[in-house]
């Protein structure tokens, strides 16, 4: 079941998609993070699926990934997008658990995501959703060794345990992949990346996260 407590630049050269004109009841939402986001958004437009098959007249969502997108690109890939949302979906961090070898450093990139988080709420973001690294499998071309699921659960445990830590009123929160975290060896095609029937699943998972933490959510912003 998904973790759901509540815790605690210049546009970019093209139209942003799914980011369609929308009345004031429309609650803004940007997707943003590596190339699962920039994956996603590719299958949305193949598929002329728009929105995230979310009612427009509640929704305007906007996808902005880049692949290799690590921690650090997280502040560019916010302003690299000409959206001011009221909600923010965060996918970062398995570029970076790539690059590090101890627990210690997975729970430095987890603090430096939640950092960012916070940020976000500083600025306005009115809620934030910061999703699970998925672990990678052993085959394909970006396969990873068993010791990377290791760091993939020192950086989920010290997410959800910053999130729980903060106070209540804190709006930034945990999401599960329920459907796909169990089956990703049936939908990683190279060791990291998701197959189409993937991509389903992860776009679903976005759509349940959004519509459970719009909740509480208004169009003004204060």
């Amino acid at each position: 079941m998904p973790y759901s407590r509540s815790v605690h630049g210049p546009p970019t050269n093209r139209p942003c998609f799914n980011s369609p004109s929308t009345g004031c009841n429309s609650t803004p939402v940007l997707v943003m993070g590596h190339s699962f986001v920039r994956r996603a958004d590719q299958y949305l437009r193949n598929k002329r699926i728009r929105n995230l098959h979310l009612p427009l007249s509640e929704f305007s969502v906007t996808l902005q990934g880049r692949g290799g997108a690590y921690a650090r690109h997280l502040p560019e890939l916010y302003d690299k997008c000409n959206v001011t949302p009221d909600m923010v979906v965060i996918d970062i961090g398995t570029n970076d658990l790539s690059m590090v070898k101890t627990d210690q450093e997975a729970t430095d990139v987890a603090k430096r995501v939640f950092a960012f988080a916070n940020t976000l709420v500083a600025r306005g973001v009115k809620r934030v959703v910061i999703l699970e690294v998925l672990p990678r499998t052993r085959h394909g071309r970006h396969g990873a060794p068993r010791s990377f699921d290791s760091l993939v659960a020192s950086y989920n445990w010290q997410m959800v345990r910053l999130i729980t830590q903060s106070p209540e009123s804190t709006p930034i929160n945990w999401w599960f992949h329920e459907d796909l975290s169990w089956q990703r060896e049936s939908f990683i095609m190279d060791g990291v990346h998701l197959n189409d029937d993937g991509l389903a699943l992860y776009l679903e998972s976005l759509n349940k996260a959004i519509r459970r933490f719009s909740q509480n959510l208004n169009c003004s912003r204060m």
